[in-house]
């Protein structure tokens, strides 16, 4: 019978992991030793993994059983059975050992990560080998009709089995977080390595260049003639952040196109939104000296691009979650017209502006009622134009 050799090994696992995570740890309430002290975990871990294998080990064991022992109530497959014992035994041993190399992470070591450690590894340290091992020695020693002439035992067997099912969970998800990590670095790695030296170079640049050089290199292979929106786009597409000196920088450039104004118009009824976006963020930026200047085809920009943003909210109700038409922000958008339009306090189009904005915030009611529009209406309320409530249902003729 395998009985005997299932039990020498799940009592000598089991002593080995609640000896390093109980004894090393100081039952997971010690801090972790930091510096040159820390070399010396290797030794608890290069054990706790032998003993998890020694474990693992038993539960195949006791999968072989499957159909002989209380084992094979877990499934009518013997095989699924001895599989599902198996996948639980290794993440409850995978999360008992990751719970010490939790508690061994010297960031864990601050006050506002202890208590948490302390009950990761009470619960998947101590708990969850304990109890895998009473599981797989029963699983090993008794069989179907013992449990039918013993049913007081069946509640708490249903029960250790949900709580070791719950541990090995923590244990596979602590586990893929720990590999997600090297993964990452790996595919990076890869990454680059299949990369031109070309292209490799251009990384380097990119990453160390100043963004001020980067976006001075980019408008000077623009033609004079450019229209506006292939400058103001880069408002929002710049994969470094723009510094203000940057900022300046694109509307110096967009001042300089030729019809501007009605450009500026133009631009904000645009179908791909990515530009209105960057055609608010000019405006946003612009001096003030020169919104005066620009007040009046400025401000019919302003609305423009109100309007059209509140007529695609209209007639798609799950606009603010969508990406047609180049829009990868539509709460940015709005949040930028937003700041657009309080360039125009106290100017001549303020009123138009305001009204638009107010027709907005009652188109916003037909979007889908989700986060993302309780979001906007947040923004809207902030800047003044809170989303009236939505008028009530005509009745019907009875």
């Amino acid at each position: 019978m395998l009985a005997p050799l299932i039990t020498l090994l799940v009592v000598v696992g089991t002593f080995v992991t609640l000896s390093c995570n109980a004894g090393t740890t100081g039952f997971f309430l010690k801090s972790p030793p930091t510096g040159e002290r820390a070399v010396g975990l290797l030794i608890p871990i290069a054990v706790l993994i032998g003993a998890a294998l020694v474990i693992t080990l038993a539960s195949l064991l006791v999968a072989f059983q499957s159909g002989r022992t209380v084992v094979g109530l877990i499934h009518t497959s013997p095989l699924a059975s001895g599989a599902l014992t198996v996948t639980v035994s290794f993440g409850v041993v995978l999360a008992a050992f990751m719970a010490f190399v939790v508690w061994a992470e010297p960031m864990t070591a601050s006050s506002k990560f202890k208590a948490l450690v302390s009950i990761l590894g009470f619960a998947a340290g101590l708990l969850g080998p304990a109890l895998l091992a009473l599981a797989l020695l029963i699983g090993a020693w008794m069989t179907p009709q013992w449990l039918d002439s013993n049913p007081k035992w069946l509640p708490g067997l249903r029960l250790s089995c949900w709580t070791l099912a719950a541990i090995a969970a923590i244990g596979y998800a602590l586990g893929g977080i720990a590999l997600a990590g090297p993964v990452a670095k790996f595919a990076k790695r890869r990454s680059a390595a299949a990369l031109s030296p070309e292209a490799r170079a251009a990384q380097r640049k990119f990453r160390n260049t100043p963004v001020a050089q980067l976006l001075t290199e980019e408008l000077a292979k623009l033609p004079s003639d450019a229209p506006l929106s292939e400058i103001v786009v880069y408002f929002v597409t710049s994969r470094k952040k723009l510094d203000q000196g940057c900022k300046d920088l694109l509307v110096d450039r967009a001042l300089r196109v030729p019809d501007m104004d009605q450009q500026l118009i133009e631009t904000m009824k645009s179908r791909d939104c990515i530009y209105r976006w960057g055609a608010a963020e000019f405006v946003r930026t612009a001096p003030i000296q020169t919104v005066n200047e620009h007040q009046e085809p400025w401000s019919r920009a302003v609305i423009a691009g109100i309007n059209a943003t509140a007529e695609s909210m209209t007639i798609r109700p799950a606009w603010l979650s969508e990406t047609f038409d180049k829009n990868p922000e539509p709460l940015k958008l709005v949040t930028s017209l937003l700041g657009a339009a309080e360039r125009f306090k106290g100017l001549q189009g303020q009123a138009q502006v305001d009204e638009s904005l107010r027709r907005m915030a009652k188109d916003s009611n037909e979007l889908t009622q989700d986060k993302k529009r309780e979001k906007l209406a947040t923004e809207l309320k902030r800047a003044g134009y809170p989303v009236p409530p939505e008028a009530p249902p005509i009745p019907g003729p009875e």
